[in-house]
């Protein structure tokens, strides 16, 4: 298993959109970006809006929420805010001292949404105890001690199966322990990919539920289901899994629908990834 830091580069790299042909209109990223940074609030909000059709990522969704607010279209301010709140958002200040934001500020809808960050806000504030983050901490070097250091696999092995135990009850105390919960630690889905498939089976429903509530980042779901369905010789939904040694990607279910997918769950164009890995094709 790679370091939590280059899990951290190889998530973040794969997040950032490229070019290629694409049903996802991923140009209108930076096109939208661009004219935000001029202030140019109109424009910006023209370039997000094709994306953000398909694209679930916080940034590019605040952002053209601000334009919004801007423009005097505070529907689809609030629109746009709710889904970034959806995503997880856990800092109430940040939004509420937002001056691009003010337009829509006196409108209740915006105190709800407020109201959800707030909660969400003090649910992460309570979990994030020293004990709880020491034995997380414990828990991910003890899951990164061994990997990938050739002879010492029977020791990762046993390493994995005290983890499992660890993980298992840590999940009955707390519920999943989602990465928006802890300032970005997503030690929970790590250890869980080093366990056997019938126990990844048994939490990535409750998983699923994090993502919904917004506690846990949907790229870490389209993770794991992609690497389960792999597991079972099925193909990956998300195109996530990469067989290095023979450097293609393993199958995807639907590759004219992929970068749809991907965009749901806040990836980036499947072609970036190919990119990188200099892979030809699906």
């Amino acid at each position: 298993m790679l370091s939590l830091y280059r899990i951290g580069f190889i998530l973040g790299w794969l997040l950032l959109p490229g070019l290629g042909s694409s049903q996802v209109p991923w140009e209108k990223l930076q096109e939208g970006d661009t004219y935000y940074q001029a202030k140019e609030y109109g424009k910006a909000l023209e370039s997000y809006q094709p994306l953000l059709v398909y694209y679930n990522d916080q940034k590019a969704l605040l952002k053209a929420a601000r334009s919004a607010a801007q423009t005097g279209d505070n529907k689809q301010a609030l629109d746009y805010l709710k889904r970034v709140i959806d995503l997880g958002w856990t800092n109430p200040q940040t939004l509420k001292y937002d001056r691009e934001l003010d337009p829509i500020k006196e409108d209740r809808k915006f105190s709800k949404l407020m109201a959800r960050v707030e909660a969400m806000e003090k649910r992460r504030t309570t979990l994030n105890q020293p004990e709880l983050i020491a034995e997380l901490d414990a828990l991910y070097a003890d899951d990164q001690k061994y990997r990938r250091r050739k002879g010492m696999e029977e020791e990762q092995a046993r390493l994995d199966s005290m983890n499992r135990v660890r993980l298992e009850k840590m999940i009955h105390q707390y519920g999943w322990l989602g990465s928006n919960l802890l300032s970005g630690r997503n030690y929970c889905w790590v250890a869980l990919q080093h366990q056997p498939l019938e126990v990844q089976k048994k939490y990535i429903g409750l998983m699923a539920k994090a993502v919904k509530k917004g506690e846990e980042s949907p790229a870490f779901l389209a993770f794991l289901q992609d690497q389960m369905l792999v597991s079972m010789g099925k193909p990956q939904k998300y195109g996530t899994q990469v067989d290095r040694e023979n450097q293609r990607l393993y199958p995807v279910e639907s590759p004219e629908k992929v970068d749809i997918y991907r965009a749901e769950m806040g990836l980036g164009p499947i072609q970036a990834l190919l990119d990188r890995y200099q892979i030809e094709k699906l």
